[in-house]
């Protein structure tokens, strides 16, 4: 497959999450986070992005992140000191200590030896802060007890039967064909006008997919984290997982048909296997094969929401529902 935008970086797209902005924050909502107006990044996607990349891309890790347990400075002074020497990477460290001291801390009375010495010493003080300010520069940044909740992870999936088997046995069978972190670019074809269908660009990530060699059996698996993996029918419900395995099985079936080469029938012979694999935040593992009845009640609600989206982009009516503008304004409560 021909991929020419990384897929974080391609914004002509819609994927499973911009589905989930319409569908629960409604049109405006869309409008704005797709055009990147509003974001948001909390802790847990943070934590979730490197046990992803931890478990599935081993060889590219350390390209992307970095350890660091430095304090940040106590005050504003030694802030500026930091970042001053950080933007004046050409002077060296010695001589942009050396005026960095000058410009944030008093010399009156001192002799330039005395300044010099008072810098070396602020300077070898701030030396790991001004390290973790260096690395954020091209990597994320994250804590020995970070790194160490990711060794613990990965220790107690390959303790987990079938979690190791998913994830790292497979690889080594010559009957399975694997992929991670699976970018597929996709098609959608939607109504816009009675007779009229329209081609939606789409596109998924999916962060693991096994094809058995003889295209008779097709994983589908999904690393998720999860506060309590006891209790994860819950959380499945809560972010309508549901939909967001439909909308993958929508872009494998469009693979295996343009890109494998398969017809409808080989297709829909294919035994087709959804796994979750759940992490606790108490490093628990849990692997939860998913009832394809759950998948497919939610496939009907991706069609609709790409139709709604699709009028909006078309008519460029953000502000409310379409059934507002078809109708008197009022809109039904769902």
């Amino acid at each position: 497959m021909d991929i020419k935008i990384p897929y974080y970086e391609d914004q002509s797209r819609l994927n499973n999450s911009s589905i989930g902005w319409f569908l629960y924050g409604g049109p405006f909502h869309f409008y704005q986070k797709y055009n990147k107006l509003i974001s948001e990044d909390t802790s847990s996607m943070r934590a979730g992005r490197m046990i992803h990349e931890y478990i599935l891309q081993p060889d590219d890790f350390w390209s992307d992140y970095a350890i660091s347990d430095a304090e940040a400075p106590k005050s504003a002074n030694q802030k500026d000191f930091c970042t001053f020497i950080i933007d004046n990477p050409s002077l060296g460290r010695s001589e942009s200590s050396l005026e960095a001291f000058k410009l944030y801390y008093s010399t009156k009375g001192l002799s330039d030896d005395k300044i010099a010495e008072k810098a070396s010493e602020l300077l070898e003080t701030l030396s790991p802060w001004i390290e973790f300010l260096e690395l954020k520069k091209s990597k994320e940044v994250m804590t020995w007890s970070e790194f160490n909740r990711l060794k613990l992870i990965l220790e107690n999936i390959k303790l987990h039967k079938k979690a190791n088997e998913l994830l790292f046995q497979l690889n080594d069978n010559p009957e399975w064909i694997t992929h991670n972190e699976f970018h597929i670019n996709w098609d959608c074809f939607t109504k816009y006008t009675e007779g009229a269908m329209i081609a939606v660009d789409c596109k998924s990530l999916l962060d693991r997919i096994a094809i058995k060699s003889d295209y008779s059996e097709v994983y589908l698996i999904d690393i998720k984290t999860t506060g309590n993996v006891n209790d994860f029918k819950e959380s499945f419900t809560k972010y309508d997982y549901g939909r967001q395995t439909a909308f993958y099985w929508q872009a494998i079936d469009y693979y295996l048909e343009e890109e494998l080469g398969l017809t409808e029938e080989q297709i829909s012979n294919i035994k087709r296997t959804t796994y979750i694999i759940a992490i606790g935040s108490n490093n628990e593992i849990k692997v939860l094969k998913i009832n394809p009845e759950l998948i497919k009640e939610r496939s009907k609600v991706i069609t609709e929401t790409i139709e709604k989206i699709t009028w909006h982009n078309l008519t460029n009516n953000w502000d409310y529902a379409k059934e507002y503008y078809d109708g008197d304004g009022s809109e039904d409560l769902n």
